[in-house]
């Protein structure tokens, strides 16, 4: 019935405020450049590892480490890029291969991720 009505007045009768401004005004969510410069794919570290690399200057950097497949036993650790867009964060290990992932984002609308 909202169809019908819809075409009939030519006008979208329901629709929240908030998911047009989510999908129709904002347009669609930015996709942010994330690159891991360190460690290296595949690489044999141990204990704490430096995780370094670049992104937008100023974007929040949250760095997780876990067993691949793993919901637990996971760290995260959480800092910003530098007006140059570097970033190198310290991050514990657990035993055994783990999953570098880094997540980057500016605000609730962008947002990028490497592994």
């Amino acid at each position: 019935m909202r169809l019908v009505r819809d075409l009939q007045t030519g006008t979208l009768v329901d629709q929240p405020a908030i998911t047009r401004n989510r999908y129709v005004a904002a347009g669609a969510p930015l996709v942010l450049p994330v690159t891991i410069t360190s460690p290296a794919s595949g690489a044999i570290v141990t204990g704490s590892t430096v995780v370094s690399g670049t992104t937008v200057p100023g974007a929040e950097v949250s760095v997780s480490s876990a067993q691949p497949g793993s919901t637990i036993d996971s760290t995260t650790v959480v800092d910003s890029a530098a007006s140059s867009g570097r970033f190198s964060v310290t991050v514990p290990t657990p035993l055994d291969s783990d999953t570098i992932t880094v997540a980057v984002s500016t605000g609730s609308h962008s947002s990028g991720w490497a592994q």
